[in-house]
């Protein structure tokens, strides 16, 4: 009985002194990680990539994922480090398979920019896709930049206002940014429409001033597609109405 005591002991002081150390390991990699920080930003120290990029290895060898992530990005940015992409995909992927959002995300960009990898524009949306839906902000930034832009996807500008929108509220400066930027180019847009739409109705009312400004505008691709057949006729009716023949005569040389 004595003996099975002494045993019981034994077993539960080393299941504590081993999961003692296990705590003591982490918090040790998450100070590797987060004084690599420091040297990579200069804040409290001197700014030192080689130094940030040796603390981020440390954590990654202990399998600190986001020493990983963070050695993935001096990688890819050839900071401290020689620049190699695929040694940066196979670090992004640690991450990720570990569901660290922001590997995820750092891998979209590399298939999106075909760095190191096979260009595919599907692939870095399915991970800019899992990276927003994790409250990564730059997950949704990159998946807007996709819809706005219309690649690999269908172009949906609402989609994008929506994504950009999550991001803001999110806190991220550039999803602001983007989101006015793109609110502006949306009202412009409709402020053009509603201008040729205006046009057409005072051209065909008589009014040559408005079938030269429409002609403009079918030239130029604003407010209406970019149609110079269309251009040259709202010209001609300008210039048969003997308004202004300049433009015609431009725009058929």
């Amino acid at each position: 009985m004595k003996i099975h005591i002494k045993i019981i002991i034994f077993v539960t002081i080393g299941i504590g002194l081993f999961f003692t150390f296990k705590q003591y390991k982490t918090k040790q990699l998450h100070s590797f990680v987060e004084l690599g920080n420091k040297y990579l930003n200069g804040t409290e120290v001197e700014q030192n990539y080689e130094e940030a990029v040796r603390l981020y290895q440390l954590a990654c060898e202990g399998e600190n994922v986001n020493g990983c992530v963070n050695l993935g990005i001096m990688y890819a940015e050839g900071q401290g480090i020689t620049q190699n992409y695929e040694e940066a995909i196979r670090l992004f992927q640690i991450g990720c398979n570990d569901e660290n959002i922001s590997g995820c995300n750092n891998l979209g960009v590399m298939y999106a920019k075909g760095h190191g990898i096979t260009q595919n524009d599907e692939e870095a949306i399915r991970l800019y896709q899992i990276a927003c839906e994790s409250e990564n902000m730059e997950g949704c930034i990159n998946l807007g930049a996709m819809y706005e832009n219309g690649t690999g996807v269908i172009q949906n500008n609402e989609e994008a206002v929506r994504l950009y929108q999550i991001a803001c509220d999110g806190g991220n400066i550039n999803g602001c940014t983007n989101l006015t930027i793109l609110q502006n180019r949306e009202t412009e847009r409709e402020n053009a429409e509603r201008g040729a739409r205006i046009a057409l109705n005072l051209c065909e009312n008589g009014n040559m001033l408005s079938c030269n400004f429409l002609g403009s505008m079918y030239e130029n691709g604003n407010g209406v597609p970019q149609n110079y057949e269309e251009a040259a006729r709202f010209y001609w009716i300008a210039c048969d109405g003997s308004y202004d023949c300049n433009h015609l005569r431009t725009l058929c040389e």
